[in-house]
């Protein structure tokens, strides 16, 4: 088990953007992809991917011990 923080960027106006972060614990198989679709609700365009209602223009993993991005 790894501890890892999964990046949520969402947009708050036409010229900035809050970040959520989500700390969680994972097996080292799982992908930075595999833990967005356990958390975000995935649809067609345009809606695309949103977390609680909000839409998410972009995401990242990083290891919490390491600092380390997970891809």
């Amino acid at each position: 088990m790894k501890l890892v923080t999964l990046f949520l960027m969402f947009a708050s106006t036409s010229a900035s953007y809050t970040i959520k972060q989500i700390p969680m614990m994972i097996v080292p198989e799982f992908t930075c992809y595999d833990i967005l679709k356990s958390k975000v609700k995935m649809d067609y365009l345009p809606i695309g991917v949103t977390y609680k209602g909000k839409q998410v223009f972009s995401y990242y993993c990083k290891n919490t011990l390491t600092g380390k991005f997970i891809q």
